[in-house]
């Protein structure tokens, strides 16, 4: 494979993301500066590649192809000497999914100092496996700002997504109620924070240096996108709530607060009051986008189904984008309706996702990964039966 070396864009386009700093954690040297003569610029910094350039190089991926391998995503920018420290023995102790937390992390940084943002990040960096009935022990998963568990049915995707919820909200949120499972959590902020999280007859506890708390010390709002039970009774406010585990009056928030401003399908959205007695029920309006009539709406009930998950995806992106503002957001998706999207929303939505203003952590499951889809900057969790579940306990 001929090497996938950056264009000059793409390297201005890193290092200027970069604010010209190097990008490692604790560095922050300035590698641009005045040169030898009034009209010349010394940039001392380089761009490294992510994943290798070449098949040779550390960190290669055959997966991903040359143009993936060249673009802005797929570059970190550090001063010489980390450059040189993360490519040491094949770059094994700096894989992939680390320098792509380090690149979003700095990046956040710089965001911050131009006044976008303002509150110290905290996404979760590493989930490890110290006893479980169910994954095998020792397994470790690493997290960046945006990754996809994908694996077959019957690999622990679903396994993997309750640990992380109740792990990260305190909420006991596991099918298998007797089970005992411990997890070492380790989270960004920048500095890394290592937590022991125990869920045992069906309640979160943590241990931090040898102290034990009944409460979750993780400050994050989690949004989390699964499969409702059954037939859901009630409007579309209910429906809504369904989809996400949420109460009414959370819902109500989230069609007030949605920033619609990114969305697919929908301009515009409010809500009309039906009946109060004997029970209230909201009818959920929306203007379409392309919709040319001026005084047009439509009820969330006129769409169909793939329309239906459309507008719910476009009304929690709207919602997580003005949250992660102010607050530490992570978004999980654990949610089959998903495969109703065509390439075409697929493509939008998890660019969004992925889009350095979204300063959420998304974390979604897939079957399988759409090929038509980009998935650069993406950290890719494949799980297998043989690598991931402890079959003699099953």
């Amino acid at each position: 494979m001929k090497r996938a070396d950056f264009s000059a864009e793409t390297k201005r386009i890193i290092a200027s993301r970069a604010a010209y700093r190097c990008s490692f954690p604790r560095c922050n040297a300035t590698l641009i500066g005045p040169g030898m003569e009034p009209d010349q610029v010394d940039n001392i910094g380089e761009c490294a590649h992510i994943y290798a350039a070449g098949k040779k190089g550390p960190r290669c991926n055959h997966n991903l192809r040359a143009e993936d391998l060249q673009k802005p995503e797929n570059g970190i920018f550090l001063c010489v000497k980390h450059h040189t420290l993360i490519d040491k023995h094949k770059g094994a102790k700096y894989p992939a999914e680390t320098l792509m937390l380090y690149k979003q992390m700095h990046e956040h940084r710089i965001s911050e100092e131009l006044g976008h943002i303002s509150y110290p990040l905290m996404w979760v960096k590493r989930i490890t496996v110290v006893e479980s009935p169910l994954l095998k022990t020792g397994m470790s998963y690493d997290f960046t700002k945006s990754t996809i568990i994908a694996g077959t049915n019957g690999t622990g995707k679903s396994i993997l997504m309750e640990y992380v919820y109740t792990a990260l909200s305190g909420v006991f949120s596991l099918r298998e109620k007797r089970s005992r499972v411990k997890l070492r959590i380790e989270m960004s902020n920048p500095i890394w924070q290592d937590v022991i999280c125990i869920i045992e007859n069906q309640s979160v506890k943590y241990e931090i240096k040898g102290q034990l708390l009944t409460f979750c010390p993780f400050s994050i709002n989690i949004i989390y996108l699964r499969e409702s039970n059954g037939r859901v009774k009630g409007d579309l406010i209910n429906w809504i709530g369904a989809q996400m585990g949420e109460s009414r009056s959370f819902v109500k928030s989230l069609i007030d607060g949605a920033d619609l401003s990114h969305s697919y399908l929908v301009s515009n959205v409010w809500m009309e009051t039906v009946r109060k007695r004997p029970y209230e029920e909201i009818r959920v309006k929306l203007k379409k986008r392309d919709d040319d009539k001026a005084h047009a709406s439509w009820t969330l009930g006129q769409f169909s189904g793939t329309e239906r998950y459309s507008v719910l995806f476009d009304l929690v992106i709207g919602y997580l984008r003005q949250m992660s503002r102010y607050k530490n957001t992570l978004l999980l998706i654990d949610w089959s309706q998903i495969n109703t999207f065509d390439s075409g929303l697929m493509n939008h939505y998890f660019k969004l996702f992925h889009d350095s203003s979204s300063y959420f952590q998304t974390i979604a499951v897939m079957h399988t990964l759409w090929k038509d889809v980009d998935w650069s900057g993406w950290n890719m969790i494949k799980m297998t039966k043989a690598e991931n579940l402890d079959v003699k306990l099953r």
